[in-house]
């Protein structure tokens, strides 16, 4: 399928592009929000070119532009069979990086893509995602899922969410990231790095790259309280729905302020700290 993919710049002798982003979209009537957010933080915090490729998964391709559209499946099909279609669609296209978010994700720094590969370049690492410890996850989540290069390749590389790993209770967990558990030496850990935390688990902020909403095209749950009840002490779940809409709409009347105030930006959350 000719997607359009326009060529950068050339490398060793061919063409190689600069970095390729891909988001997922999943029925949601919250999709004009996240669209129109994620491109724009997108393309104020992004330095150098870049290719940005939408999955539509199961939705009417009329509110997103024509050449953001990589591929459209008819029915929503499961999230893994989603993202190893973007990895086959990756692994096709030549880029010196690739960048895997959900559609409630964007980068929240205009140095992110600068200081994320030296990171992995200083410590010998191919790719970077969360470790959602908040979420009790020892494991890398792919909604915001950076791999340099060649690395793409890899058959370790595996969205498939029947591969079980621990968290860390010990208790199996399947998700779309637990079949990589055994990645660690490949990856640079993304952690929460949150100066205001609203929620155990949603609106989170790794490692002051990127922003991840959280449940935001699905039900607003989450197993660290749900299957475990390990917040049971200070968070009520039964309160979680309304907390649910109750965030997004502190975060959709202004996302820039709300996304600084989570990562400490606002002076008067920190003036009484810095002596």
């Amino acid at each position: 399928m000719d997607t359009g993919v326009s060529k950068l710049h050339p490398t060793s002798g061919h063409d190689m592009k600069h970095l390729l982003i891909m988001s997922i979209y999943a029925p949601s009537e919250r999709n004009e929000t996240w669209y129109k957010t994620q491109k724009r933080f997108i393309a104020n915090n992004t330095r150098g070119p870049y290719d940005y490729r939408i999955l539509l998964n199961g939705i009417d391709p009329s509110s997103f532009k024509k050449e953001d559209i990589a591929h459209c499946f008819d029915k929503n099909s499961q999230h893994k069979a989603a993202l190893n279609w973007f990895l086959e669609y990756a692994r096709s296209h030549d880029y010196e990086n690739y960048l895997f978010m959900d559609s409630d994700c964007f980068p929240v720094s205009p140095d992110w893509f600068d200081n994320l590969v030296y990171q992995l370049d200083n410590m010998n690492r191919k790719l970077a995602a969360p470790y959602r410890t908040e979420n009790l996850d020892i494991f890398p989540h792919p909604c915001a899922f950076f791999v340099r290069g060649k690395f793409i390749h890899s058959p370790n590389l595996n969205f498939d969410n029947s591969i079980k790993a621990l968290n860390l209770l010990g208790s199996e967990i399947n998700d779309v990231g637990s079949g990589m558990a055994s990645l660690s030496n490949d990856v640079f850990p993304l952690l929460r790095s949150n100066v205001v935390n609203p929620h155990p688990v949603a609106c989170a902020i790794y490692s002051h790259y990127f922003y991840h909403h959280g449940s935001g095209s699905r039900d607003f749950n989450f197993r660290i309280y749900n299957k475990f009840g390990y917040t049971d002490h200070w968070y009520r779940r039964e309160n979680q729905l309304q907390h649910g809409d109750l965030l997004f709409s502190a975060f959709n009347q202004n996302p820039e302020a709300f996304v600084n105030r989570l990562m400490g930006k606002d002076e008067w959350l920190i003036k009484d700290y810095l002596l």
